[in-house]
């Protein structure tokens, strides 16, 4: 909630947003439902749960099939993953905290 509050303020200082609009979309926004408890776990165990199945079947199907690749197959393979696992790592990767403050790099 705070980013928020930063954003709208930052829209209200330039002129963008009324400080009226502001206060709708701060109400608007508290107002939403957010996921419950158990429901929230059961999503999240189910996402983990499916991606292990995908793992699970891509190391069966590697195993199986690792020979028969050659040296440049499983050298594009391991490639693939390790710019899949960069991937997700810099999508994952918290937003860097400044002496400027969060999302300094927009504005600074």
């Amino acid at each position: 909630m705070e980013r928020l509050d930063a954003a709208l303020d930052r829209l209200v200082e330039r002129g963008v947003l009324s400080v009226a609009q502001a206060g709708a979309v701060r109400q608007e926004y508290a107002g939403l439902a957010r996921p419950q408890g158990l429901r929230r776990q059961l999503g999240e165990i189910a996402g983990y749960l499916g991606a292990s199945f995908v793992v699970g079947a891509l190391l069966l199907f590697l195993s199986e099939q690792w020979e028969a690749l050659g040296q440049a197959g499983r050298v594009s393979i391991l490639a693939a993953m390790a710019v899949v696992l960069a991937g997700a790592g810099v999508v994952v990767r918290p937003e860097p905290r400044t002496a400027f403050g969060a999302g300094c790099r927009a504005r600074c």
